[in-house]
């Protein structure tokens, strides 16, 4: 029963973020949620979906998920031209899908696009839910090979 309402919980959190995602603005999340935690991870969430990277560093600090630090952390590593140190925070992420899109991200940027399109699809697979959504739709933006059939 527990496991049920967590899960309950967070697919409605995911929900509630791809909502506020598609009217491109987030501050009504943030009246209902009070918890500073969760309003930096959508607050990184969504700098990082407008690139708005100055967001994403003021949030990072208060998140208080482990996986979700390292992720945004490694993601300001990578806009700021370091990828040796992005792949040094791969290690404190356990959560695969996310392993795989910082892994996708590297690649591109170093110009390796077919690595940077096997990790991205192997992102997608590993993912599941609105995660699975929010992913493919980022990538039919920013890497489209890695979301054709």
């Amino acid at each position: 029963m527990k496991r049920f309402r967590w899960s309950i919980a967070v697919y409605f959190v995911l929900f509630v973020f791809v909502l506020f995602v598609l009217f491109n603005d987030y501050s009504p999340i943030l009246i209902v949620v009070g918890a500073v935690a969760v309003q930096a991870t959508y607050k990184a969430a969504y700098g990082w979906y407008r690139k708005d990277m100055a967001a994403v560093q003021e949030a990072v600090p208060y998140i208080r998920h482990a996986d979700y630090r390292a992720y945004y952390e490694a993601a300001l590593l990578l806009e700021g031209g370091e990828s040796a140190r992005a792949r040094e925070h791969l290690r404190s992420i356990r959560k695969p899908w996310m392993r795989l899109v910082v892994l996708a991200e590297i690649e591109r940027k170093a110009g390796n696009s077919e690595l940077a399109v096997k990790y991205a699809r192997e992102a997608v697979e590993a993912s599941r839910g609105v995660q699975r959504y929010v992913l493919y739709k980022e990538y039919e933006r920013t890497l489209p090979q890695a979301v054709e059939a």
